[in-house]
């Protein structure tokens, strides 16, 4: 289990490395003396953990404070995706806290993140949505005999998603004011029962100091704003190994493919929908150790229609994807779920990824793919 987390956090900051490289950048003679204004952050969430389970209620009465400190830039527009963007900030958080219950411990975690501007004035004055993608610590996950209440967590390693609408104002040269609404999930994705999660929303607020005296004054990208892009029909293949027991037991095989029209429609965005198979091996081991089992296990395989969103960044794609079961012969988790994807684009037909799937707010698994295009239309 830590050798794939460490493959996917290395996998996941190698992205990020690609996706900012300068790959495009404007004349020498313009971006010479030219420097991205650097900040450090410093803010508190102040939230709760939300007890979407029964077993969890007792844990998280309280409300709590979580601390983060980050060091971020924003883009000029040294490269066409900047522009493209909207001029986002991006950077890495490191965030702290002693949550609602001395069961489920402390938290610490790291995430890349990147923040993409809806609106945004001058001074980098901004309304933002924040996306964070990377890894918590928490001290002390569930042991049958020593910590058996915590049904939260049962590994030291989770997943950390993290969420946030936020608001930026310029007060004086170099300081300013950052306040929103953040959203912060943890989970293991099943690699290691138990895995209910945990899932913080809070209020925050905090204040950003730019480091190195420079303007950061916006480069004028010269691009077609309205460029047309064709419709693409792409398949995406993910695989993961489930845990289902919270103690000794096998690994399980869950593997989803699906098939999904999307078209982008600004440079950085893109919409689609698509059609979704899904077959895990756990819930079929479940039937079978309940005595419930009514084969063959084709039969399980859950197909399922969903809406996509993703936002296009160099060759890096970050996606949200929201889902309704069609067919669906095991009842357990409901009929609703949701991806988060990241991966890198190396050409039209090879993308890798990976995607963690959920049922509302628990998490399903953690899983490595591949996408290809099957057909793309021709632009007139």
């Amino acid at each position: 289990m830590k050798r794939q987390f460490f493959i996917y956090i290395l996998l996941t900051f190698c992205l990020l490395q690609n996706a900012f490289a300068n790959t495009d950048q404007v004349k020498a003679s313009d971006s010479l003396f030219h420097k991205n204004p650097w900040q450090i952050e410093a803010r508190v969430h102040y939230g709760f953990c939300i007890p979407h389970h029964l077993e969890m209620e007792f844990l998280t009465r309280k409300h709590f404070p979580l601390y983060e400190i980050s060091v971020l830039t924003n883009t000029t527009g040294r490269n066409l995706w900047e522009a493209q963007c909207n001029y986002p900030t991006y950077g890495f958080s490191f965030i702290c806290s002693g949550l609602s219950s001395p069961e489920l411990g402390n938290l610490y975690g790291l995430y890349p993140f990147i923040d993409f501007p809806f609106k945004q004035w001058k001074s980098h004055n901004y309304i933002a949505l924040r996306v964070g993608l990377g890894l918590g610590y928490l001290t002390n996950p569930f042991d049958r005999i020593t910590n058996y209440h915590n049904f939260a967590y049962g590994s030291h390693l989770n997943a950390l998603i993290h969420f946030e609408l936020q608001g930026k104002i310029h007060l004086i040269p170099r300081l300013s004011l950052k306040g929103g609404i953040s959203f912060t999930h943890l989970s293991n994705g099943t690699t290691k029962e138990p895995n209910f999660g945990l899932n913080i929303p809070a209020l925050v607020a905090g204040v950003e100091y730019q480091i190195n005296n420079t303007p950061g004054d916006l480069i004028e990208r010269q691009w077609e704003k309205r460029q047309k892009y064709p419709y693409k029909l792409v398949v995406d293949i993910y695989g993961a190994w489930k845990d289902i027991s919270k103690i000794e037991s096998p690994l399980y095989f869950t593997g989803n493919l699906s098939f999904n029209l999307l078209k982008q429609y600004r440079p950085c965005r893109s919409w689609g929908a698509g059609i979704d198979f899904d077959y895990d091996k756990s819930d079929i081991a479940i039937k079978k150790q309940n005595h419930v089992y009514e084969g063959p296990d084709i039969l399980y395989t859950r197909i399922g229609i969903k809406a996509m969103h993703q936002w296009n960044i160099s060759h890096l794609l970050i996606g949200v994807q929201f889902g309704y079961y069609l067919v669906k012969k095991d009842k357990s988790d409901g009929h609703f779920f949701d991806f988060l994807t990241i991966g890198y684009e190396f050409n039209d037909h090879i993308y890798a990824g990976i995607a963690l799937k959920s049922h509302w707010a628990k998490a399903d698994y953690i899983g490595f793919g591949i996408r290809t295009t099957l057909w793309k239309s021709k632009i007139k």
